[in-house]
């Protein structure tokens, strides 16, 4: 009997006691800008849950790189803008063109476009394929318009205009004159050789200048590539390197300059994981084989890319040509960056017209429902979610 009342008198108590909800309340998996240390560890949570432990070990040092460059921050964690843009509710916003679902580039921002061989010649495209799915397609060009805007640009309504409308022009494939500053790029690629002699003694076939850090391969390793390489050609040198930073970081990016026919090529075979849209969020991905026919219909260099599955993982296999120049803003000020926005935004449009089978009722449906002020309206408020983030870190 005094064990019964013990107990009732226990449960009592506890029921008089104050309670912290936080305690009860749900994690939601959208994520919110932080504001205290509780939330900043909740934001590198987050951005550590996109990634394998094996890459998570060079967390530190990636955030480290980012601390006071927000478009670099921006363009490390790409599948952060997906989540992002899920909080700011993207697709109602854009309801009638958010259904298009077709290949997405997956990783659009203004660094990440460059010109490519397309079937002999030279032109401006997306140059960068590891983020490559399908899903809808009008995130590439929101993801086009934060990254201007984080780099520097002011992007007003009127500049959101005339973008959207070098992108529509795009997706219509009509004629397009190429900036100054895209225009002084086609002509350092027409100067230049496929390998660089500041990197490459075409003579001996071996490295000069190796990216860093960089390792010796494995001999077991190296007969598998051989074996991948042999109808590549031979292998003359090689290497291996892992970035520390970036959207790449902790990626095996093996290097090889490979000699056929008397003619040597630096092939890269770059580890390839899931799509940073796919990673956050968690919708089943495209095969590798798959992800691989989208881009060898819209890239098609001199040497045709290819992948291999080398010790259990993925590899892009590309050539690295000095000619393939890429756009670098380091360099270009805020008009000449307006302009080149508008040439990417084009190159962009021809990406997506490449694999839409209705381009055409979907770029009408831009330039009648899409509003410059609802752009403006969700870049300013990703830019504020992406400097919280950051300063959070």
């Amino acid at each position: 009997m005094k064990l019964a009342a013990t107990i009732l008198f226990i449960f009592f108590f506890l029921l008089a006691l104050p309670i912290d909800s936080d305690l009860f309340q749900k994690e939601s998996d959208s994520f919110r800008a932080p504001s205290s240390e509780k939330s900043a560890a909740k934001c590198i949570d987050i951005i550590a849950s996109f990634y394998t432990i094996e890459r998570n070990h060079l967390l530190k040092t990636r955030i480290a790189g980012v601390k006071n460059d927000l478009h670099l921050f921006y363009r490390s964690f790409p599948p952060l803008f997906y989540k992002m843009a899920a909080d700011l509710k993207w697709e109602k916003q854009f309801k009638s063109v958010s259904n298009t679902v077709s290949v997405m580039a997956g990783d659009s921002h203004m660094e990440n476009y460059g010109l490519r061989f397309y079937q002999n010649e030279l032109r401006l495209s997306v140059n960068d394929f590891d983020d490559v799915t399908q899903g809808p397609v009008f995130l590439d060009v929101l993801r086009l318009f934060g990254s201007a805007n984080l780099a520097g640009v002011d992007v007003d309504e009127k500049l959101i205009e005339d973008v959207l409308k070098s992108y529509r022009k795009g997706l219509k494939a009509k004629d397009w004159t190429y900036s100054e500053s895209v225009e002084k790029l086609f002509k350092k690629a027409g100067k230049a050789n496929a390998l660089d002699k500041k990197d490459v003694d075409s003579k001996t076939g071996k490295f000069i200048a190796k990216k860093t850090p960089a390792t010796e391969i494995e001999k077991a390793d190296l007969a598998k590539w051989a074996e991948v390489m042999k109808d590549t050609g031979d292998i003359k040198d090689s290497y291996l390197y892992i970035k520390q930073t970036g959207g790449s970081a902790g990626l095996n990016r093996f290097q090889f300059l490979v000699e056929k026919d008397g003619k040597l090529s630096w092939i890269e075979a770059k580890e390839w994981t899931r799509p940073s849209y796919n990673t956050a969020t968690e919708i089943k991905e495209p095969s590798a084989s798959k992800r691989f026919e989208m881009i060898s219909t819209y890239d098609q260099p001199e040497f045709s890319p290819k992948i291999a599955a080398v010790n259990g993982k993925t590899f892009l296999l590309r050539q690295v040509d000095d000619r393939q120049k890429g756009i670098s803003l380091v360099d270009l000020n805020s008009k000449q960056m307006e302009d080149v926005l508008n040439d990417e935004a084009y190159a962009l449009g021809i990406f997506h017209r490449t694999f839409l089978s209705n381009a055409k009722d979907f770029e009408s449906a831009i330039e009648k429902d899409v509003v410059a002020a609802d752009i403006k309206s969700f870049v300013e408020s990703l830019t504020q979610k992406m400097k919280d983030a950051q300063k959070s870190l």
